[in-house]
């Protein structure tokens, strides 16, 4: 699972590059509603199939866990390096910021989920998980707009 969600976050970022720093507010909002769709629908589908397939043999889980993660880690991939475009672009003070934001994240965000999963449940999880992604697609495009008007020093 680490090394699909690494593969996939890496594609993401490189892919994320040919798109011009004008056009990353909207590829933010567009990757996290995405994100947030994509989590509710595993969030009410993936309970029932993923115990449905727990007696599937090994090889198969992990390729059926790959393909699951891989279309998540791709659109998780653009959300942060778009960001840092945009500030970069503008050569921002924001940009280390933006970094240490996303790795606290990381760790506090992990932390809050498994509390969630294990007070409220998967479901509930994903659902947050859900809005939180859709939150952050709606603050890229706000911090890309915002940028946007401003003059490069």
């Amino acid at each position: 699972m680490l090394f699909s969600i690494l593969l996939s976050t890496a594609i993401g970022s490189w892919g994320s590059a040919r798109y011009p720093v004008e056009k990353l507010g909207k590829v933010m909002m567009i990757g996290g509603l995405a994100l947030a769709v994509l989590a509710i629908i595993y969030g009410v589908v993936l309970g029932d199939l993923l115990r449905a397939w727990i007696g599937f043999a090994r090889p198969l889980r992990i390729v059926i866990t790959a393909i699951l993660v891989a279309p998540c880690g791709l659109l998780m991939g653009v959300m942060i390096p778009s960001a840092v475009r945009v500030l970069g672009a503008k050569d921002s003070a924001l940009v280390p910021w933006g970094w240490g934001v996303n790795g606290a994240m990381s760790v506090i965000g992990t932390s809050i989920a498994t509390l969630i999963a294990i007070y409220g449940g998967f479901t509930a999880t994903f659902i947050v998980g859900a809005a939180m992604y859709a939150i952050a697609g709606g603050l890229g495009a706000l911090v890309a707009k915002r940028y946007a008007k401003l003059e490069k020093p």
